[in-house]
């Protein structure tokens, strides 16, 4: 989505002749919609520095809602960077039996939910008993704060809140993100930090930020704070952990094979797990068009080709389509560490992964660039040369790693892989 966006943004600040100096810019949603046929909500939106359209970046601008329909644009820097977490520790669960039904499903509440249901939410916040109450999107009260030189007046912005719980003395705010993040754009945190505080001044609220890895079932919180009311810069990081509710189940490559045939097409270039989920949930909530798909999940279209590839590879969609199939159905109502064997078992029974193992040596990186260069079109023509073959090749490396790390069915053995 990122070329979208930043031909949007090029386009509205041309054609309404905006100059980014430093002076402030109020931006009217309907306005930016009838110039550029874009969404405003989807080209405002942004995590890290390198979202931020092009024209706004490279002028030290940053996008903010102002109330529902209206942006500012203004100079300021609103993404923080988040801490890497070394140590994950175990989190012993507080249910009395497992939950077969626990986090499946689409989108961020599953995990959260499965987070609080089994404790690790709690453990976290040291604060107990606390109880949901807060989730979805509501629009704010009237508050104000400073950006550099400029004072920002918000009324009636909309958030969104993944989960908000509510105990005795504090309001804990959940952001949620599936997948680790290496910025947060702190607005996300701030906007219902103030509209919460406001609304229940005699509580403390506490933001978290909460992202959970679908390949290793592992959770990272961090719970930041603000210095200063009136400033968003202002934010600092607590304290961050990071947890695992299911430990690697250990698996010998016999016990993931299967008699499936899969289909020589394609060889993958999507190496994120997390990203491949997203794709497949948003695919079961029935968009089926590139453009719309690409934009739900924040991908450029060629990433969503990429990954619909990807998915198409290791038989999670029907062939051509944009439609999940039996196997990918399966794999998006799975408990987490179901889940983690379901794509193990995907990968494992690839083409690619096939044709690797048949060849009985250890698996190399020169072995994976003669099995895809080996693929042809129907005309015998090769399928991928070049730097092409590498970024496959990257793919395909990134995936025996997680299946040597989390599963165990292959193991390293000096500058390669041999089976586990």
């Amino acid at each position: 989505m990122a070329a979208n966006t930043d031909r949007a943004w090029e386009q509205f600040v041309d054609h309404n002749k905006l100059v980014l100096d430093g002076r402030p810019h109020r931006v009217e949603a309907d306005l930016l919609r009838r110039q550029t046929g874009c969404e405003p909500r989807l080209v405002a939106r942004y995590e890290s520095p390198d979202e931020l359209p092009r024209c706004l970046r490279e002028a030290g601008y940053t996008i903010l809602p102002l109330r529902l329909g209206e942006y500012l644009l203004t100079r300021g820097n609103l993404c923080c960077e988040v801490p890497v977490i070394g140590r994950t520790e175990p989190q012993l669960t507080a249910l009395p039996f497992t939950l077969e039904t626990a986090a499946r499903g689409e989108g961020e509440s599953q995990y959260i939910d499965h987070a609080y249901n089994t404790g690790l939410l709690q453990r976290f916040v040291g604060a107990s008993p606390l109880f949901l109450t807060i989730r979805g999107r509501e629009r704010t009260g009237a508050f104000s704060f400073q950006l550099g030189e400029v004072t920002v007046d918000v009324e009636g912005a909309q958030i969104e809140v993944d989960a908000g719980y509510e105990g005795e003395r504090e309001i804990i705010l959940v952001e949620a993100k599936i997948g680790r993040r290496a910025h947060l754009n702190v607005r996300q945190i701030y906007y219902p930090w103030r509209h919460f505080g406001q609304l229940l001044p005699h509580k403390t609220v506490r933001p978290l930020l909460l992202t959970y890895d679908v390949a290793t079932t592992r959770y990272e919180l961090h719970e930041f704070c603000f210095d200063q009311v009136d400033d968003p810069t202002s934010w600092r990081v607590l304290r961050s952990a990071a947890y695992r509710l299911y430990e690697p189940e250990r698996r010998r490559l016999d016990e993931l094979t299967d008699g499936s045939r899969p289909v020589r097409s394609v060889v993958p270039q999507a190496d994120d797990f997390n990203r491949l989920v997203r794709f497949l949930e948003v695919l079961e909530s029935g968009l089926d068009q590139p453009r719309a798909v690409a934009a739900e999940v924040g991908f450029t279209e060629r990433q969503a080709g990429y990954y619909r590839e990807a998915a198409e590879y290791l038989a999670l969609v029907q062939p051509g389509s944009y439609w999940p199939s039996p196997r990918g159905r399966d794999l998006l109502r799975a408990a987490p560490n179901r889940r983690r064997e379901l794509l193990a078992r995907a990968v494992v029974n690839s083409w690619v992964l096939r044709d690797l193992v048949a060849r009985g040596d250890m698996i190399t990186d020169q072995a994976i660039s003669e099995v895809i260069s080996a693929l042809t079109w129907p005309d015998g023509r090769p399928r991928y040369s070049g730097q092409t073959v590498e970024r496959r090749a990257r793919t395909i490396r990134t995936w025996l790693g997680w299946l040597a790390e989390e599963v165990g069915c292959f193991r390293r053995a000096g500058d390669g892989w041999a089976a586990g």
